[in-house]
């Protein structure tokens, strides 16, 4: 676009071949009627590229027990932990925790959002960046076979770029005394 001019006073394409003869316009640099070299610039230069980065929340999942190998008839606690590495806060974070054959329910106590025994969903809702939440599920073990209890990440917002982190198990094996 040679001949194109963008650089006086009184912004206006010039009349060479493949120029805008439209009437010229006036105005600051910002002005909605404005047009100078920043707003075009004909170059063929990179500047600096342009990384458009998604939006992440990487939720990690953590699982312990507090007894590996209790006598049956007694009562364990499953603890799962749910930390948001970031790099964005996460929305409508849900956490997947069925309880395992041989173990009954006795009570769960989350740190933040609700717990529902039927479809072993925890709705943690909104987790800040380095903000770590935990559920406590105490139950009583009642076999001598190994049972495993396993935490997984189901919904959250937004996407987690690392899932290997997403999922977490521990197991009990209950003995006779």
């Amino acid at each position: 676009l040679t001949g194109c001019n963008s650089t006086s006073t009184q912004h206006a394409f010039g009349a060479a071949a493949g120029c805008n003869n439209n009437v010229p316009c006036t105005g600051s640099f910002g002005d909605a009627k404005g047009l100078d070299i920043w707003t075009y610039n004909q170059s063929n230069v990179l500047v600096a590229p342009l990384n458009i980065v998604a939006a992440a929340a990487n939720i990690r999942i953590r699982k312990t027990v507090n007894d590996a190998t209790p006598a049956v008839g007694t009562n364990v606690t499953f603890t799962v932990s749910a930390r948001n590495l970031g790099p964005n806060d996460a929305t409508g974070v849900q956490v997947r925790d069925v309880l395992p054959a041989g173990v009954t329910f006795v009570s769960a106590t989350p740190s933040q959002g609700t717990y529902t025994l039927g479809t072993g969903i925890w709705n943690i809702g909104n987790l800040a960046v380095n903000a770590t939440v935990t559920l406590r599920i105490t139950v009583t073990v009642n076999t001598t076979n190994k049972v495993t209890n396993t935490g997984v990440r189901i919904a959250g917002t937004p996407a987690d770029f690392d899932p290997s982190s997403n999922s977490a198990s521990v197991s009990v094996t209950g003995s006779d005394l």
